[in-house]
């Protein structure tokens, strides 16, 4: 089902054209996984439509264009120049961080691939651009400067009666994250920056009183709106005539759901669902609607009730409940089941029988084409259909082969190893490293330039990987700690806490270990050659006030 969060296909379309709007990606896999994640939607749609490419059409776009229209949103230098004037002509932060890996709304991680495709790296583009990079600072121009000009813009937004908590500043109507973070940055916290401005933070954070502040206003007014019958159910309260969205949040926040929010008001549950008239109130109902749809070209099988433009989930619910599952419910209604899923299924297949298989099996040995397993689904020209095909009908691709005459064994051709010996392996090693390329054993297996079968070849000859780079002539050491340690002793963990002291940088163990500022790597060697933080703190002659 679409869940609270998306109750219908409309809620689903909605959140598309949104999420466009905003340039948030719409590909399902950075649906699942990202910055801007959501994998409820893509299951929706799924739902509702059938496939994700349905809903995202349904909405009014193209799919092949959306799944594209990052990589290729500037193809050429001169857009890159171009996106990186306008941003600073409409005062749009240039930093390095905001543009790549902070997350805001003026990231764009696009603009900063094409900009290393193009020019190198985002310093030479900045430069193209006409603008003076600042190495320091990451970035070329700064909206607030300075401390005086982040007390000027929060005494401005004050004195217009513009909202200044934190959570309105970074994402209500009249947000400002750049000025957010730069009061973090100078000041330490926000909090702080409001006080040096002069503005009690608690009032500014409570000026607009909440609806429900707590359990008790939630649960008088459920028990209001079953006094006066108005409809407690979830969809009710989120999209009907008397709805309260704010009610629905508040619940959640404080009992975990809205179901436990009207028990916890005296309500059961049951009885909140009650005055809704079923679509299907008894097993004749349902009947009747199957062979209407039946009578009427409708289709009944299960995905054209549950998936399909046609389709009635309350339908299909309603006679699982009544009748066990779909099938028993369709055979009640004297219609023969298996005839009305499976001919459809059948007459779409590319190879329906036995015949076609081997026929396509005779024409691709007689086209010159491998027909191995390993050919037929990850070759040159593969065929999944063909092999999907085979093991349906015959149990396995090789009975499939030999039922079209053929001897499985003599047309399977052997491999040749690419690296046949220990002197293949080695000579490959030395050649990575003359190239500049990794050969350690975790870049081989998963890193940028990966070359598993080297590695397990390197393995298998000389029983361990790093036994395999030495037997290359190359030292293992010296391979695996050839990057620097950032900091290499206590003299450099010293001077990196002054420096930060000095910029006014938090340097607390929690500002140091979590946040925009954390440097695990810094309190990780401070621990390690002073013990804690605080004797590196200390040394540093750096006391917290």
């Amino acid at each position: 089902m679409g869940g609270e969060k998306y109750p219908d296909i409309e809620s689903v379309l909605k959140v598309i054209c949104s999420r466009d709007e905003l340039d948030l990606p719409l590909s399902p896999g950075r649906l699942h996984k990202g910055s801007y994640l959501d994998p409820e939607l893509h299951s929706a749609g799924i739902l509702y439509c059938g496939t994700w490419a349905k809903a995202v059409e349904l909405a009014g776009f193209d799919y092949s264009e959306l799944l594209v229209k990052a990589r290729f949103r500037y193809p050429t230098a001169h857009t890159v120049i171009q996106e990186i004037q306008d941003r600073c002509h409409n005062d749009i932060s240039i930093y390095l961080a905001d543009v790549y890996s902070r997350p805001g709304p003026h990231r764009d991680i696009a603009l900063y691939n094409s900009a290393r495709k193009h020019f190198g790296s985002w310093e030479a583009a900045v430069k193209a651009a006409g603008m003076v990079y600042k190495p320091g600072r990451k970035g070329a121009v700064r909206r607030y400067c300075d401390k005086e000009s982040v007390v000027d813009e929060i005494l401005r937004r004050y004195s217009d009666n513009l909202p200044l908590s934190s959570a309105q500043v970074l994402r209500g109507e009249n947000k400002d994250p750049t000025l957010y973070l730069s009061g973090r940055e100078y000041f330490g916290k926000w909090e702080t920056a409001l006080e040096v401005a002069g503005i009690d933070y608690d009032e500014v954070r409570f000026r607009k009183p909440r609806r429900y502040p707590d359990k008790t206003s939630v649960i008088e007014e459920i028990r209001s709106r079953k006094t006066s019958g108005k409809p407690l159910t979830p969809v009710a309260i989120l999209e009907g005539q008397d709805r309260e969205k704010t009610l629905y949040r508040s619940a959640r926040e404080f009992f975990g759901s809205w179901k436990k929010a009207v028990k916890a008001s005296g309500v059961e549950y049951k009885d909140a669902r009650r005055g809704l008239i079923p679509r299907y109130p008894n097993q004749d109902a349902v009947l009747n609607e199957i062979r209407r749809r039946r009578e009427s070209g409708v289709g009944i099988s299960y995905s054209a009730v549950q998936v399909k433009e046609d389709r009635d989930t309350a339908l299909h619910s309603t006679a699982i409940r009544y009748f066990g599952s779909w099938r028993k419910a369709v055979s009640k209604a004297g219609l023969d089941y298996e005839p009305i899923v499976y001919k459809s299924r059948t007459s779409r297949r590319k190879y329906p029988d036995e015949r076609s298989v081997c026929e396509a099996i005779h024409k691709r040995i007689g086209g010159g084409m491998s027909v191995s397993s390993t050919d037929v689904t990850k070759g040159v020209k593969p065929n999944h259909a063909l092999f999907k095909s085979g093991i349906r009908f015959y149990g396995s691709w090789r009975a499939a082969v030999e039922a079209a005459g053929f001897q499985y064994e003599v047309l399977k051709k052997p491999r040749p190893r690419k690296y046949p010996d220990r002197k293949a392996v080695a000579k490959e090693i030395r050649r990575r490293h003359k190239a500049g390329l990794p050969i350690l054993g975790k870049e081989l297996s998963r890193g940028k330039h990966p070359n598993v079968q080297l590695y397990n070849c390197g393995r298998e000859y000389f029983d361990s990987w790093p036994d395999a780079i030495v037997a290359a002539g190359i030292s293992y050491d010296e391979i695996r700690y050839k990057k620097p340690f950032r900091y290499p002793d206590k003299g450099s963990v010293v001077e990196e806490i002054r420096r930060r002291h000095s910029v006014g940088i938090p340097v607390n163990s929690q500002a140091v270990e979590v946040g925009i500022y954390c440097d695990y790597k810094l309190l990780r060697s401070a621990r390690t050659y002073f013990g804690s933080w605080s004797y590196a703190l200390e040394s540093a002659d750096v006391l917290l006030v």
